[in-house]
């Protein structure tokens, strides 16, 4: 029998190149030799060095791989400065890239920050950019598919039909889970084994994208199978 199960996507927080001539690094090459339909990475790597990490060198070898990339902005759930994380966005979207990832999304169960995560999501659609929005939660405001092509729980997946019974009226494919080992999150370890697993268990819950991860900023030594 042929298990249905979630569609596998990449979240890496780590360095794609090593330095400011953007050369692709082990660590593109591994995630371009597994081919996953799609990428979140950081468009920049941290300071002082500040160089590209989604170059056009490395942007290249992933677009050949056929994987869809989205350069991660934080947001600040809707409370800093919208000018500061529009600039963020703005930059982020000027990369060859399909997609934004807006992280730290305030949920939306009230209107308070909708018109924030309205700009956002309209800045990025205008420069033809798909739009994933992170909040990391299982209760959502269903104001939230307004702003998202995509809405990412995270280590939530399980309780979003509980917690958010409008999702029932979406496709799966609106709806991305995570399964790691950042802080315990799951209350398991997950290995290769349990991510297989639970890619299973996220379609069967109405969760049409899964990823499993040890860390955010490395990939697994089971990555590669």
């Amino acid at each position: 029998m042929t298990h249905q199960r979630a569609r596998s996507f990449v979240i890496y927080y780590g360095w794609l190149t090593d330095g400011p001539q953007g050369a692709p690094n082990a660590g593109a090459r591994r995630i371009a030799s597994a081919a996953p339909p799609l990428l979140i990475a950081q468009p920049w790597t941290a300071a002082p060095a500040g160089h590209c990490n989604l170059s056009p060198q490395v942007l290249a070898l992933l677009r050949d791989a056929r994987i869809e990339v989205h350069a991660y902005v934080a947001t600040g759930f809707g409370r800093g400065d919208a000018s500061t994380v529009l600039q963020a966005l703005d930059a982020a979207a000027g990369l060859a890239v399909q997609g934004i990832f807006l992280d730290e999304v305030d949920p939306l169960v009230h209107d308070a920050t909708l018109g924030f995560y309205a700009r956002l999501s309209s800045a990025a659609r205008a420069a033809g950019k798909q739009v994933i929005a992170n909040t990391g939660v299982a209760r959502c405001g269903e104001r939230v598919m307004q702003i998202a092509d995509r809405l990412m729980v995270e280590h939530q997946w399980r309780e979003l039909c509980k917690q958010s019974p409008w999702s029932a009226k979406y496709e799966r494919d609106r709806f991305m889970g995570v399964s790691s080992n950042e802080e315990h999150a799951m209350g398991y370890d997950v290995d290769s084994a349990r991510a297989a697993a639970d890619a299973r268990d996220a379609w069967a819950l109405g969760i049409g994208w899964h990823a499993a991860t040890e860390r955010y900023i490395e990939l697994p030594e089971w990555f590669d199978a």
